[in-house]
């Protein structure tokens, strides 16, 4: 079969750290091309045509000829591809064109959810999303990504979801074709030998910083633990965060760092004593299983995807800041076993057994 992807995916490819939707392209695109799938990433930042492990990366800015014509041309090369599956991820407009070009090709097209936002109520994207942003850029995105809405998403095949919050939730929506693939791993081994921690015995917190994320909350947490050690990896993103980190770098107890590669950055994450997690909302996290990989627990504040940390025993889920706060004092988190957690993460969220799901599916 052919299929095809679409979005700013190389960078994954070649190793860059990037959004956890286009880490999760990358791979799924990766462990499909070894059931002999032709796979076609329409690539929206790369200048010139790549190829990767097989997988052909076409480049959307080397066939615009002029700006305001970038659906035109994206229309064309979808078309010309003429896929059996376009597989589409992350709410946007940008995929009425595959599924308009699935339907005159008679292909199948696939969404895949990336982000609880996209299956909780529209109040609940309104609360903790568009009135974090500044008006123009809210309307922007109202546009970009409300037009998706359940008449559009009820167009497409199959429905992947993360999670069973997701599942449950469009379920009760009355969606047809739903599968539930978890969010697929792979280790990498890295090495620098110049690499130097600036700190020992530290909690670490990776990925975007802004309201939504929680900052509010990594803020007391860290102002009443300031004899633990705290790194922090990643940009703020909106200006109630900028107010908060200008606070948060005051503290003598934390090496912040706006942005690191993804080499160093999981060097980071290997040699710390658990991951911390303030976000209000997510999906399934990439770095949750990037620290589980190490072996390295997760202690999430309001983040437990279909119930796993608890119940697994792969970190500790609070729902109450002062309970997270007091945790780290005492060092209750300590009982979890590093071993037990590996060995979990490689069983269950091994790419190569999941896209071997994912692929049956497809095939349906």
């Amino acid at each position: 079969m052919k299929i095809c992807f679409s979005g700013k995916i190389y960078s994954s490819a070649i190793g860059k750290m990037t959004g956890g939707a286009e880490g999760q392209i990358w791979l799924i695109a990766k462990y499909l091309s070894l059931f002999n799938h032709k796979i076609y990433v329409i690539d929206f930042d790369i200048k010139k045509d790549k190829k990767i492990d097989g997988i052909s990366f076409l480049s959307l800015k080397s066939r615009l000829s002029l700006k305001f014509l970038w659906s035109f041309s994206f229309f064309k090369l979808l078309k010309n591809i003429n896929a059996d599956i376009y597989y589409c991820r992350v709410r946007s407009f940008h995929h009425l064109i595959p599924l308009y070009v699935s339907k005159k090709n008679n292909s199948q097209i696939i969404y895949h959810v990336a982000h609880d936002l996209e299956t909780n109520s529209f109040n609940e994207r309104l609360k903790l999303d568009y009135l974090n942003m500044s008006f123009l850029k809210s309307l922007k995105k109202l546009v970009h990504a409300e037009i998706f809405s359940n008449f559009i998403l009820n167009k497409f095949s199959k429905i992947i979801v993360q999670n069973k919050f997701q599942y449950k939730f469009l379920k009760r929506k009355k969606f047809k074709n739903i599968y539930l693939i978890p969010n697929v791993v792979e280790r990498n081994t890295f090495h620098d030998k110049n690499f130097k921690l600036k700190c020992k015995d530290y909690f670490i917190t990776i990925g975007y910083l802004n309201k939504r994320k929680g900052i509010e909350n990594l803020y007391k947490i860290i102002k009443n633990n300031l004899d633990k050690n705290f790194v922090i990896i990643g940009r703020a993103t909106d200006n109630f965060a900028k107010s908060f980190l200008i606070k948060i770098q005051k503290f003598k107890n934390v090496f912040y760092f706006n942005n690191l590669n993804k080499e160093k950055t999981m060097l980071y994450l290997n040699n710390s004593k658990a991951l911390l997690s303030t976000s209000f909302i997510e999906g399934f996290p990439n770095v949750f299983l990037e620290a589980w990989l190490y072996g390295k627990p997760v202690l999430s504040l309001y983040i437990n995807p279909s119930g796993i940390l608890n119940d697994r025993k792969l970190g500790v889920f609070f729902n109450d800041v002062n309970k997270l706060i007091n945790d780290i004092k005492k060092n209750n988190y300590n009982n979890l076993n590093s071993s037990y957690i590996k060995n979990w993460v490689k069983k269950n969220h091994d790419p190569k057994l999941i896209v071997t799901k994912l692929n049956k599916i497809l095939n349906k």
